[in-house]
């Protein structure tokens, strides 16, 4: 399953690239920058401030750095990731 288009992955190489000049190889880096923006998307969240739409945004594109700064798979790892979400919660549906 293609979950993202073509120039939308040319796009996160580009902020990869981008992201190795600014921090190198920092994956702890990453993390962090994950972990913050969780609190601010839960507190945006919270107040009703809609700009934790955004924040997600981010957090996304962080995560998908993660993966690719690890030469993953995107399209593989999220078509399974719905396999598993799909399962999960028609196991949760027939308790």
């Amino acid at each position: 399953m293609e979950v993202f288009h073509k120039d939308f992955i040319e796009g996160l190489e580009e902020i990869i690239d981008l992201s190795k000049k600014v921090n190198g190889e920092d994956r702890d880096k990453i993390f962090s920058m994950i972990h913050e923006h969780i609190e601010e998307i839960h507190e945006l969240y919270s107040k009703g401030d809609k700009h934790w739409a955004v924040e997600t945004g981010d957090l996304i594109i962080l995560c998908l750095e993660l993966l690719l700064f690890e030469d993953k798979d995107i399209d593989g790892i999220l078509s399974k990731c719905i396999s598993r979400f799909k399962t999960k919660l028609v196991s949760l549906l027939s308790e």
